[in-house]
């Protein structure tokens, strides 16, 4: 997953919920940093690459975390360590 990659999936994103107010862009931004660099870290030291349907599937995996309180319990290691990360980062929104 590259760089552009991201930056494209958030813009659809953007594009797709209209007006966004600030909040919602912070989380978006703290989404992505948090992402690229668990990307990077995984390609550098695990040789592993983290790719868009990962991140889609980590997404549907946090969504679903937020809905019931709980971190999920199955599902691929890459999309697991996401939304562990991504409820780390977002703690101050929560």
């Amino acid at each position: 997953m590259t760089d552009e990659d991201i930056v494209r999936l958030a813009q659809e994103a953007a594009r797709t919920i209209g007006r966004v107010p600030q909040e919602s862009l912070d989380v978006l931004a703290v989404l992505v940093e948090t992402t690229l660099r668990y990307r990077d870290i995984m390609k550098d030291e695990a040789g592993v690459v983290v790719t868009v349907g990962d991140v889609r599937e980590g997404l549907a995996l946090l969504q679903e975390s937020l809905a019931t309180g709980r971190l999920p319990q199955a599902g691929r290691a890459v999309c697991i360590d996401l939304v562990r990360l991504w409820h780390q980062e977002l703690r101050r929104y929560l």
